[in-house]
C-alpha cells in the first residue's frame, strides 16, 4: 500500500532515460556477490560505508537489499555515464559487488515507509561518506590504500 518506489532522478512525467530532467543520483544496490550468493544486509551496509561514496540515503528495500542513493550531480547524460563509470571502476577495485542493472538514471528505488509484501521499507542512514562527488573523486586513490 502507498508509494513503494520512485525514480532515482527527476523525470518529466514518464519513465525512461530520455525523460530524466536532472542527473543527480546513481543507485547502488548489492543483492549478490560475484558467485551469485546472497549478501547479508549487515555486509551490504558495511560495504556501502567503507566505500566512502557520497551517499545521501540508504533505504532497506523491504526484501533482501539496501538501496543507496549516491550523489553524482552530473550536468547531462554523457557526464552521468562518465561518473557512473568512475564509480563502477572504483567499486570493482575495492571488491564491492554491485548490481550493474541499477545504473540507469531513471531506475526506480524503494521509498521508506512503503509496504512490500508485509515488510516495511525503511530509511537506514543519511549523508554518509564523502560530501560530494568531487570530494570523493579527489580522495578516491587515498581510499584505495
Amino acid at each position: 500500500s502507498g508509494i513503494q518506489f520512485m525514480n532515482v532522478n527527476p523525470c518529466n512525467g514518464a519513465n525512461g532515460t530520455v525523460n530524466v530532467t536532472e542527473f543527480k543520483y546513481m543507485l547502488v544496490e548489492i543483492d549478490e556477490d560475484e558467485e551469485g550468493n546472497p549478501v547479508s544486509l549487515d555486509d551490504q551496509y558495511s560495504w556501502l560505508i567503507a566505500s566512502k561514496l557520497p551517499i545521501k540515503t540508504i533505504t532497506f528495500s523491504g526484501s533482501k537489499s539496501l538501496h543507496a542513493l549516491v550523489l553524482i550531480e552530473a550536468e547531462n547524460l554523457v557526464e552521468y555515464r562518465d561518473r557512473v563509470g568512475e564509480l563502477r571502476d572504483y567499486l570493482k577495485k575495492i571488491g564491492m559487488p554491485i548490481d550493474i542493472r541499477t545504473i540507469d538514471p531513471s531506475r526506480y528505488t524503494r521509498v521508506a515507509g512503503g509496504d512490500r509484501k508485509g515488510n516495511i521499507q525503511s530509511l537506514v542512514a543519511v549523508n554518509k561518506g564523502s560530501k560530494s562527488y568531487e570530494q570523493w573523486l579527489v580522495n578516491r586513490l587515498y581510499y584505495l590504500n
